[in-house]
């Protein structure tokens, strides 16, 4: 069988994805045509998952390995990944997701006239079922970078890089300007490129997402601290390109969900743990606050519909207050727990 290869490089970030590994390589290299480039950034595994990507670089000439010095989670590692693309196209597909196969050569077939081609996102459970995350019913492709990129605020309505076939040169001036390293700056980087671009068309190829509880997005870790700082970033970036005027509720979105997700990171830490846990919530939290204060808008007003307009001293002591009250929260449920016991 004569082998073909498309002008694309899908870029692997892994970490202790053994058990699917191959699985999600076979995905796009099994049939006929195949990448240019499969590049397989390992992120420190300590599993099997780094010799298994060196015998897949044996049996395929495409892939090539790369291994991190330390871990610097997936966003980290799709960097380094990039100083080795020389494809005209590039995919992202984490070492634990598959792409039904076909996809690469659909979205191929569609990005012509356009830099960017999403394709339809499933979500694959632990018994195998699939079912369809995202639908495109109400939108008519080719759409706008600008429309697509307004699409991922307030709620995802598109795909984001995981399931989206871009031009390559682009997203690697993206990644020359970006140097934030968040549990989620995967997503801030597809809201850049979409903003970037001109056209984004939509395909029938199908990116599988796996439910899989070992993800390091499902772990509680330090890394989880940083979407505190993620969420005002993504407002700023709003503000900055006039998507605020496009959904107006996001000015309140944003920091209830930053609020919201310390709660969860907190409240699942250990208990000896959970007091540096909210210090660090907390430095976040003020960080952000300081830096969005440079666009003339309040805290109050990202929390509720008030009007008053605090300085930085109340906004920095409501902050406080509010991580105290989750605190004091925390443990007084740990308390009653332990007296029902």
């Amino acid at each position: 069988m004569i082998t073909s290869y498309l002008p694309i490089a899908v870029i692997v970030p892994n970490y202790n994805s053994g058990t699917f590994l191959c699985e999600s390589i076979a995905s796009i290299n099994d049939g006929a045509v195949r990448p240019q480039q499969i590049i397989i950034v390992d992120d420190c595994s300590t599993d099997e998952s780094y010799g298994l990507a060196l015998k897949l670089a044996q049996q395929y000439q495409n892939i090539l390995v790369r291994r991190t010095s330390m871990n610097v989670g997936a966003a980290g590692a799709r960097k380094l990944a990039m100083d080795d693309v020389v494809s005209e196209y590039l995919c992202w597909l984490d070492a634990d997701d598959l792409l039904e196969q076909g996809s690469l050569e659909l979205a191929y077939s569609k990005i012509a006239d356009a830099e960017a081609c999403v394709m339809q996102f499933y979500k694959l459970s632990r018994n195998g079922a699939a079912h369809q995350e995202l639908f495109f019913d109400d939108v008519v492709f080719p759409i706008t970078g600008r429309e697509a990129c307004a699409r991922t605020l307030g709620s995802w309505r598109i795909s984001s890089l995981q399931g989206c076939l871009a031009k390559t040169e682009p997203l690697r001036k993206i990644y020359a300007n970006f140097n934030l390293n968040f549990i989620n700056a995967d997503e801030l980087i597809t809201r850049l490129f979409y903003n970037s671009i001109k056209k984004v068309n939509v395909c029938t190829g199908i990116y599988y997402q796996r439910e899989n509880p070992q993800s390091t997005t499902r772990k509680i870790s330090k890394k989880l601290i940083g979407v505190g700082y993620s969420f005002p970033w993504l407002y700023k970036f709003s503000v900055q390109n006039g998507y605020s005027k496009i959904d107006l509720r996001l000015e309140r979105y944003y920091w209830q969900e930053t609020i919201k997700h310390m709660y969860w990171v907190v409240k699942r830490w250990p208990y000896w743990v959970q007091f540096k846990a909210t210090t660090e919530a907390l430095a976040y939290l003020e960080k952000s606050f300081f830096e969005l204060k440079r666009y003339n808008y309040s805290l109050m007003n990202y929390l509720t519909d008030s009007e008053i307009k605090p300085n930085k001293r109340i906004g920095i002591l409501f902050i406080k207050l509010l991580m105290l009250i989750v605190f004091v929260g925390l443990m007084v449920e740990k308390l009653a727990r332990k007296r029902h016991v």
